[in-house]
């Protein structure tokens, strides 16, 4: 019997070794270029603004499709700061990076996929995105951990590969824009897709859009509204915004996106500023997925934004 605790008790020092080194390569040196690591300057972009800002929260839709200098120019009063980046950073985690920072005056427009509102949308990327923002680490709902789990041997890989890739070509390998940290402008859009060709074969299915989950659904409004009732507390207003979808999109999945927007709109507690048949565009107007717009699409949805905005803003 002691024979075997010893065999155990090494077997899973081991095991600990190899832990500690798979952390700490993965969340010691991450590549400073890649599209994740913008979550630092955003951070700092939103500590640095003066008050009163307006503050972009959501996902890579918000990244791609909203132009901060336009909402600047129409209402300057304010300092636009654009925090959206990417979906697998995850719900809870895009409002606990915004919370604590609210001031008196803010505004702040959430523009979120349809996704977010049935499930989390698991994703390898949200272990990067902890290699840049790990006081984030502990946001994450018990609700999105078995889904999470599912991608948990990513930190593993990525580790081997973050040690091979040190080795052979050091940490810091430039990234191919758009997706690149150095793709984002002084307000946080991403912006270095305007200039691209669109790679096209986009998929406008939306094959992954449920609306099967009530607890689920039920707990995201829950949390949407106390972010709502804190913003209050603070001097705040928020205000939500569906996200701009294709002509396609929109016909194959126009009833499942009904029934998400009028559950949104029974159940949250503060102003929506469009309706999902306003965000419609053609499928030229999208640049990589059914939920990127292209820089010309994006300055238009902006200059939308702003006229929805303004009866709640005065300029």
């Amino acid at each position: 019997m002691r024979r075997f605790l010893l065999e155990m008790t090494k077997f899973f020092g081991l095991q600990s070794v190899i832990l500690g080194i798979s952390l700490m390569t993965f969340f010691g040196v991450p590549n400073k270029h890649h599209y994740l690591a913008a979550s630092q300057d955003k951070k700092r972009i939103l500590e640095d603004a003066p008050s009163p800002r307006m503050i972009i929260i959501g996902d890579s839709g918000g990244a791609y499709g909203i132009c901060s200098p336009i909402l600047q120019e129409r209402f300057p009063d304010y300092h636009v700061v654009n925090m959206a980046l990417m979906a697998a950073v995850g719900l809870p985690s895009m409002l606990a990076e915004v919370h604590d920072e609210l001031r008196p005056g803010d505004v702040v427009i959430m523009v979120l996929a349809y996704q977010h509102y049935d499930r989390y949308v698991p994703s390898w990327e949200y272990f990067t995105y902890l290699s840049y923002r790990p006081d984030m680490m502990f946001t994450k709902p018990l609700r999105e951990v078995p889904e999470l789990c599912q991608t948990g041997y990513y930190l593993f890989n990525r580790a081997i590969k973050g040690m091979l890739r040190t080795i052979t070509k050091g940490p810091h390998v430039p990234r191919k824009p758009p997706l690149h940290r150095e793709g984002f402008n002084k307000y946080g859009d991403l912006v270095a897709h305007y200039t691209m060709t669109p790679p096209g074969n986009i998929d406008f299915s939306m094959a992954d859009l449920t609306f099967s989950r009530p607890r689920y659904s039920k707990a995201v409004l829950k949390d949407l509204n106390q972010f709502n009732v804190d913003a209050k507390a603070k001097g705040a207003q928020v205000y939500l915004l569906f996200p701009a979808i294709s002509t396609t999109t929109w016909e194959e999945n126009g009833e499942v996106i009904r029934e998400i927007s009028d559950y949104v709109v029974e159940n949250i507690d503060y102003p929506i500023l469009n309706q999902p048949q306003d965000v419609i565009y053609p499928e030229e107007d999208f640049f990589d997925t059914f939920y990127h717009l292209t820089g010309e699409a994006a300055q238009r949805r902006t200059t939308s934004l702003a006229e929805d905005l303004e009866p709640y803003i005065q300029p």
